[in-house]
């Protein structure tokens, strides 16, 4: 059974602003990409949860939000789980709230 991530890149996409980008610690990966992945099941995600609670700052219209997160699923048909701490900038535009950027760290055992 394929989880709503993966049967819906076009409605990620269109969370996401046409300039967003994810930064890690592998450098710059752009919505293109992670789009790409997704739709051709290169990626699959099978849990998102935060982990405690959440910090958030608004400013205008942009809104920061800083957490504790844990993740599963596959790259490649390779299994994994992880967890990380990730910013994520978003941006109200036309009355919606758009994600712009999200910085992720993974939390080393």
């Amino acid at each position: 059974m394929r989880s709503w991530w993966e049967t819906t890149p076009a409605l990620i996409a269109g969370c996401w602003t046409d300039d967003w980008v994810a930064v890690d610690a592998n450098g710059i990966t752009p919505k293109a990409d992670i789009i790409g992945w997704i739709a051709s099941g290169r990626l699959h995600h099978h849990a998102m949860a935060v982990v405690g609670g959440e910090r958030i700052a608004r400013v205008g219209d942009a809104v920061v939000v800083t957490a504790r997160k844990a993740s599963a699923g596959a790259w490649d048909g390779t299994p994994y789980t992880t967890e990380e701490w990730i910013s994520q900038v978003y941006v109200r535009s036309h009355n919606r709230w758009l994600q712009a950027f999200c910085h992720k760290a993974t939390i080393k055992p």
